[in-house]
Parts: structure tokens; C-alpha cells; sequence
């Protein structure tokens, strides 16, 4: 029996939540695993409720979507919703960058600011309604591989601050360690010798659950395989998260670990938008939080398991209320209603698009190209940025700006981009009027063409 495990369940998580004032996830966690087994109906009828109520905030408290929805004389009900939401515009980037303020809520609604770079590779700051991080429980997508609260938990994750300071800090790695029961291990900058750290670091703390990264944790695997490590398996299984996970690489990682991949989908716009589970590889929208729509070209909605735009509303943040953003993937939602796990939520058919090389370096060391975009997070003059790496010691990043970049931020980008590739690296700067996706519609913000 794991008694830590219980300490951990019954005393230290509920007690530390409420000593920080987020008892709330506590009891979002429990909701949301017992109302994802609910009827169909049920959910959806939620689901409903929500976005009504979210979309009629927004229109009474936002001078964008007050104005817009004035002007155009629209109304809505609970009952057509779904119908109604569509009247609204599709929320980009260019319209966050152009209306700004006017996307604010006019009331005091306490928040904190978020950076995303995305999947676009366009940098832009929103307002998180401070309420919404007690909701995006972490814990109920890791529930999706067997986690419980106390259970064991390997991150293979990361940022580049705790790469350049070497630590994660003593107060987090003992709310690790005695709270949330997490060993946190560095996936931005792997060598051979870190890889095989790790892998002791997992036969020893032995995780029910792994969470990834998903080209760290394939590159890890692909490690342990060429060497011919023996790597304890994971109980409930691996959640990947921050890339594209091919079915190629979810073979060899299951191979390899002996245990199923779930796969994670969400943003720092929109987080905890779906995920798979053990029995299927369609993902489970989080209709508690989140509503999906699927469209063309032109904006028009599309038919179940046809590609398109992948268009999220997030249904709680009153600071800057996201209706209808294009969250800048492709993705199809699934036709069927039921799953053999017996979660009874709508489904993402498959999301694709999603593309983070590796960066290596000539030591053998790998980095993951998911470190470069953070360099980008906070800088409010660079419109769209790509990071290429040309050669082991050659960094070109193109960018189209909105105005001239600060020489300190520039000097700031090239120190961190030498910390991790090494001093010799030669960091080139181009600044570009447009940078164009690839042949496949897909914009690519990291891109390695080192084999």
C-alpha cells in the first residue's frame, strides 16, 4: 500500500490548495471526472449553458463584442447557441494586435497575462482571468492515463529560464516533491549522459504517470532503444503534450516504454482543449471548459470528420473572453458520440499540423526547438518570427516586426540561443516583410536541417 500516496491524496494537496487560496482545483478535478461519464446530453446541455453565458458577458462588458453585436443587431438564446456564436467573428491575432484594449472586460476582473507564441509563430499577450488556472486542472487530464491525486509523476518538461539558472527553485521542488509528487527532469537541452540520468531517475522514482513533452520523450525512447537500456514502465501510461504526436513516434515510444500514450491538445491561449485516451485516438474535447467549431476557408462550418481550422471558445475568461479564436491548427471533430472508455464528450477526430524540430548540436546534445519560441514571449514588436538551424553553429532567425526591436532584446535572444548551442554559434538576424508558410499550408516556427 502507498501511504505517501494517501498523506499526499488526503493532507497535503487539499492543505497546500487551501493555504494558497486554490481549493478550487480540488473540487474542479472531482467535477470533472465524474461529470465526463455522464449522458451525452447532459454534457453538451452544460456545455451550452456556459457558452451562452460567456458569448452575453462578452457582448454586455466587452466594447468589442458590444459594439459588434450592436451594430449587427444580434441575439442569441440558450436553446440556439451554437447557432447564434456564429453571427460572431472569428478572433485572430491581427484583431487582438488591432483592438486591444477593447477586447478587456470593463470590469475590475482580477487577471494575470499570458504570452503565446503558438503553433503560428506570432507572439501576442492576453489576459487569463485569474479564476481560470483553478479550472484548467492539470490533474483531470492526467486522469486520462489512470493518475490520481498522490500518485507519482516524471516531468519531462521545461523552460528556458530553468535552463539558464540551472534550478527550478527550492520552493517548487518541494511543492514537487511533497504536493503534487513530481520529479521534475529538463527536456530542453538532452545529451547522452543527461538521457541516461534520466532514464536511472525513472527505474528509481518509478512514476505511475509521465508527462512529456512529445519530441523529448520520443528522442528519449529512441535513445534508450539505440543503447538498449531497460526502463521501468509507467502504470497508467504517458501524456504528450507541445508537438505533433506521429503515429511513428507513438509506436516506438509505447514500444519502448511498455505502457499506452495519451495525447494532450491545448495552447496558452486556450489550454486543456483535449486529449486522447487509452482505448482511442481521438480526443476528448473538455467541453467543460472549452467549446470547438471546425472551418473552411472561407469560415463555414464543416462536417464531422472533414479538415479544417480548429476554432476554440474558451467558456469561463471574463478578463478577455476568446469567442471563436483561431487557434492556428488543422484538426476534423469526430462523428462518434461514445467511446469504449465511456467518457461521453464530443471528439477531435485527429489534430495535425503542430511542428517542433529538434535542434543538435555537433556534442550530440539535442535541444528542443519548443526552447526557441519562448525566446519571443513578451516581445510585443515582433509580429511572426522563425527560428532555422542552418548548420551546429549557425542560428538564422527571420522576423517581420511591427517596429524596430530593442538592441537589449536582441543581445538578451543571442545569449540565450549560445547558452544552450554553445559560444562559437553564429546567431543571424534577418528581418523580412512576410514570412510564408510551407507547400502544405502549415507555418513552420522552428525548423532544423541538421539530419
Amino acid at each position: 500500500m502507498d501511504v505517501i500516496k494517501y498523506i499526499i491524496k488526503y493532507i497535503n494537496y487539499p492543505l497546500a490548495m487551501r493555504l494558497t487560496g486554490q481549493y478550487g482545483r480540488v473540487k474542479v478535478y472531482r467535477r470533472f471526472v465524474r461529470n465526463q461519464y455522464r449522458p451525452y446530453a447532459e454534457n453538451i446541455n452544460e456545455r451550452d449553458k456556459r457558452l451562452y453565458k460567456i458569448v452575453m458577458y462578452a457582448i454586455k462588458n466587452v466594447p468589442f463584442y458590444h459594439d459588434f453585436a450592436k451594430k449587427n443587431k444580434l441575439s442569441f438564446t440558450v436553446e440556439t447557441i451554437t447557432e447564434d456564436i456564429k453571427s460572431l467573428p472569428i478572433m485572430t491575432k491581427e484583431i487582438i494586435r488591432k483592438e486591444g484594449k477593447r477586447l478587456y472586460s470593463k470590469e475590475k476582473v482580477k487577471f494575470h497575462t499570458e504570452t503565446s507564441g503558438g503553433s503560428t509563430g506570432e507572439p501576442v499577450q492576453l489576459r487569463h482571468d485569474d479564476n481560470l488556472s483553478g479550472l484548467i486542472s492539470g490533474e483531470y487530464f492526467l486522469s486520462y492515463a489512470g493518475y490520481d491525486i498522490g500518485d507519482k509523476v516524471a516531468v519531462l518538461w521545461g523552460s528556458e529560464r530553468d535552463i539558464l539558472a540551472g534550478s527550478i527553485g527550492l520552493k517548487a521542488k518541494v511543492v514537487n516533491r511533497l504536493v503534487k509528487r513530481r520529479r521534475f527532469l529538463n527536456s530542453f537541452m538532452m545529451d547522452d549522459e543527461t538521457m541516461r540520468t534520466y532514464v536511472k531517475i525513472i527505474n528509481k522514482w518509478k512514476p505511475k504517470v509521465i508527462l512529456a513533452y512529445v519530441q523529448s520523450i520520443f528522442e528519449l525512447a529512441k535513445f534508450i532503444e539505440k543503447e538498449g537500456l531497460e526502463v521501468y514502465s509507467p502504470g497508467g501510461g504517458i501524456v504528450v503534450s507541445a508537438g505533433t504526436l506521429f503515429q511513428d513516434w507513438k509506436q516506438l515510444i509505447e514500444k519502448v516504454f511498455r505502457c499506452p500514450v495519451i495525447n494532450q491538445y491545448g495552447s496558452r491561449e486556450t489550454p486543456a482543449i483535449a486529449i486522447s485516451c487509452k482505448q482511442n485516438d481521438e480526443l476528448h474535447v473538455n467541453t467543460f471548459i472549452n467549446y470547438v467549431e471546425i472551418v473552411d476557408e472561407m469560415d463555414q462550418p464543416l462536417l464531422d470528420g472533414e479538415d479544417g481550422e480548429i476554432i476554440v471558445t474558451n467558456l469561463y475568461n471574463k478578463s478577455m473572453p476568446l469567442i471563436r479564436y483561431r487557434i492556428g491548427d488543422i484538426g476534423a471533430l469526430s462523428s462518434k458520440k461514445q467511446c469504449k472508455c465511456k467518457r461521453s464528450l464530443p471528439k477531435l477526430k485527429y489534430v495535425k499540423g503542430r511542428t517542433v524540430n529538434i535542434f543538435k548540436r555537433r556534442d550530440g546534445a539535442k535541444i528542443d526547438g519548443e526552447y526557441f519560441t519562448h525566446l519571443f514571449y513578451g516581445i510585443d514588436s515582433v509580429k511572426k518570427f522563425q527560428v532555422i538551424q542552418e548548420d551546429y553553429e549557425h542560428i538564422k532567425i527571420k522576423m517581420e516586426l511591427d517596429r524596430k526591436l530593442k538592441k537589449e532584446a536582441v543581445q538578451k535572444m543571442t545569449d540565450s540561443i549560445k547558452a544552450v548551442m554553445g559560444k562559437s554559434c553564429e546567431v543571424e538576424y534577418e528581418f523580412v516583410d512576410k514570412l510564408a508558410p510551407t507547400s502544405s499550408g502549415k507555418y513552420l516556427y522552428t525548423i532544423s536541417k541538421v539530419d
